[in-house]
């Protein structure tokens, strides 16, 4: 009886190793936070996550929550409401939040993590940099958040951009502070006139895909539902492919309002796994001890 039991345990974390590495077909939401509780730092409902300040780019090892980002409930035309507001200041002020059962990693080719939200702000200014907005998606090593990341920026003062351009995105690789990007490595810049518009809700996306011989794919769009700004940077080689974060940060003289933000990727986040697995382990365990009963 001992031996069958053991035997049936086994067979069980074998049945269950098999579902960790097998990869997940459908999108998964890691996040989604409408902040209709009125609450930016609690998990709730179901889908929100805590968000903390970072302010004049502070380490992430450093954060100050409820300094800089707060909740609001502020009319606004178009918008459902509630929103986390970034204010004016300093600049780099902003927010970020950890991705739940982080770090996420993209172990495969062909998986991605997304991130989306709405945005409006009633004072920024395609010509003034300073009040440029960025938001990323940041990587995790050696068991902490990393500085170094993914981002995009409208309208584009870093990432080589010049005043009205567009959209910049870029790698930030600086080390001891966070989304400044200080120093980017590679670069990529739209141009035009139809940069990021104040009194307009604008929709931001960015995607990080993991493509073949261990390059990311990163694809960046910005739309107010005519206008769509999109650039991609197609092959930045890559050594780390987890990640722990989402950043939002604002320039020195612009406000800006965030709604309905959104995390998907190919792949469940990591509790996921383990939960799927202690519930195929039970179910098999389950299973054997009726047979031998019966039996």
């Amino acid at each position: 009886m001992t031996r069958l039991f053991t035997q049936t345990v086994l067979g069980a974390i074998a049945a269950s190793a098999i579902l960790l590495t097998t990869p997940a077909s459908a999108q998964v939401v890691l996040i989604n936070d409408s902040f209709t509780d009125g609450n930016i730092t609690a998990n709730n409902p179901p889908g929100s996550v805590p968000w903390n300040s970072q302010t004049g780019f502070a380490s992430v090892a450093d954060p100050s929550p409820g300094t800089v980002v707060s909740y609001s409930n502020t009319s606004i035309p178009g918008g459902d409401g509630h929103y986390m507001r970034i204010n004016a200041g300093a600049s780099g002020q902003g927010g970020y939040a950890l991705i739940p059962g982080g770090p996420l990693t993209l172990g495969s080719v062909g998986d991605y993590i997304t991130l989306s939200f709405r945005i409006y702000s009633p004072d920024i200014s395609a010509s003034n940099l300073s009040a440029g907005f960025r938001y990323g998606i940041y990587q995790w090593s050696s068991g902490a958040l990393d500085d170094n990341g993914y981002f995009a920026q409208s309208p584009s003062r870093a990432a080589g951009g010049g005043a009205g351009s567009n959209l910049a995105i870029g790698y930030d690789n600086d080390a001891g502070v966070t989304m400044d990007g200080g120093t980017q490595s590679p670069s990529a810049t739209t141009t035009g006139t139809n940069a990021f518009a104040a009194n307009q809700w604008w929709t931001f996306s960015m995607t990080l895909t993991r493509d073949p011989s261990d390059v990311l794919r990163f694809q960046a769009t910005t739309t107010n539902g005519t206008v769509t700004n999109t650039t991609t940077l197609g092959s930045h080689s890559a050594t780390n492919f987890e990640f722990g974060s989402v950043w939002m940060t604002s320039g020195q003289t612009a406000n800006f309002y965030i709604e309905n933000v959104s995390v998907t990727s190919s792949i469940p986040e990591p509790s996921t796994f383990g939960f799927v697995a202690a519930a195929g382990i039970l179910a098999l365990i389950a299973r054997r001890r009726r047979k031998v009963q019966v039996g």
